[in-house]
């Protein structure tokens, strides 16, 4: 009777949380079997963080000039990228459209709590990010960062370089976040900095849309 309970219950979970992705796929989680050969490895913690920390330094190096399709040096922009001011509504927003889930940051800041205080917060929030953009200063604890490695799947468990860092960092500094993607975003959108052949991190520009692209583009030809 349990088991027949558990499967009417399962069969109906996509059409019960249609409206929550989130809510279908964790209890897809709990219908699958556990992987029970979980393999431990023997890498320091400062190994891994050694490793972290210096692969975009490293990814820099890599590249020369030669490997750019591009001229060198590369003509200036006659325009100039300056941030304009944030204002309430849009932080309000951003506070608003947190997880009403009790989740603790790096910072031991709660996403509930920063919802329920939308209001009382958002503009000493609005302040402190403006006087960041005009300073060009970020708070030392926006920068911390909570890591675990995640195994890639593949590979010797014993070697950093199969691991990829997973970072829990501050809720106000993905807002800060937010707040730079959405200006940088659009000013390269107003000036046609990004090619339209660009997928992923755009709207209406998915990597889904890039597939159908490429299959009309086969089919046409």
């Amino acid at each position: 009777m349990i088991r027949d309970a558990k499967c009417d219950f399962f069969n109906i979970v996509p059409s019960l949380y249609s409206q929550n992705p989130r809510l279908v796929w964790k209890y897809i989680g709990l219908a699958m079997p556990k992987n029970k050969n979980e393999t431990t490895n023997s890498i320091s913690a400062n190994t891994f963080n050694n490793y972290f920390s210096t692969i975009g330094a490293k990814v820099v190096e890599s590249i020369t000039v030669s490997d750019v399709p591009y001229k060198a040096p590369f003509p200036d922009s006659i325009h100039t990228f300056n941030f304009r001011t944030v204002d309430n509504d849009f932080i309000l927003k951003i506070l608003r459209s947190l997880s009403n889930e009790s989740k603790n940051d790096v910072l031991n800041m709660d996403t509930k709590l920063l919802n329920l205080t939308a209001n009382i917060i958002a503009p000493s929030l609005t302040f402190i990010m403006n006087l960041c953009q005009m300073t060009g200063y970020c708070p030392k604890q926006w920068k911390l960062a909570r890591v675990s490695p995640a195994f890639k799947g593949q590979g010797n468990h014993n070697e950093e370089t199969n691991y990829r860092p997973l970072s829990v960092i501050a809720h106000v500094a993905k807002i800060m976040e937010r707040n730079v993607h959405v200006q940088f975003i659009e000013y390269l959108m107003k000036h046609n900095f990004i090619t339209i052949d660009q997928y992923a991190y755009l709207k209406t520009h998915s990597t889904t849309y890039c597939l159908h692209r490429l299959i009309d583009d086969i089919l046409e030809n």
